[in-house]
């Protein structure tokens, strides 16, 4: 991720870094913030723990665990960016890591979310919002859908012939 975020690297608008640099800081102080409170620890050692676990890594999947809550979201935290999975979701439970789920679909699920996700940090003002507002829009479509692909007499199988055809559509 890190060498296509060079590669397809967009020229920042006037006053993007010290944006990105305010939101890195704030989401740091925000995970030490929440990471404290769920370990007891001291807010202040927690936050030097999290900067020594982010230092020389742009990218970290996490997996939180939020009924209700969108499949996923991104976060700067610091100079890294967060993807966090959740786990309560049909997303990670029947494709991320379900049944048929590899190390290489997950792989590529993770790099699609990031791809998008860089694309949220990025923008600014209305722009993230509809980010925020549409994300909640495609959890919802994707609890629905999964739950109906569930529901289908057999659902797909190991052995169908024709892979090249899905029944989601």
């Amino acid at each position: 991720m890190e060498r296509t975020a060079t590669l397809t690297a967009a020229k920042p608008a006037r006053g993007d870094d010290e944006r990105r640099q305010r939101q890195g800081r704030e989401g740091l102080e925000r995970e030490a913030a929440r990471r404290a409170q769920e370990t007891g620890q001291d807010p202040a050692s927690t936050l030097k723990e999290l900067e020594l676990e982010i230092s020389g890594r742009g990218y970290k999947v996490v997996f939180d665990n939020l009924p209700g809550a969108p499949f996923f979201r991104v976060e700067q935290i610091g100079g890294a960016k967060y993807l966090f999975i959740n786990k309560a979701s049909r997303f990670f439970q029947e494709v991320h890591s379900g049944p048929k789920s590899t190390p290489d679909v997950r792989a590529a699920l993770e790099l699609l979310l990031f791809s998008i996700g860089d694309r949220m940090l990025e923008v600014q003002d209305d722009k993230q919002l509809w980010y925020q507002y549409e994300i909640g829009q495609w959890s919802g479509k994707m609890e629905v859908a999964l739950g109906q692909l569930g529901q289908q007499d057999g659902g797909v199988a190991d052995n169908d012939e024709d892979e090249s055809v899905s029944d989601a559509a």
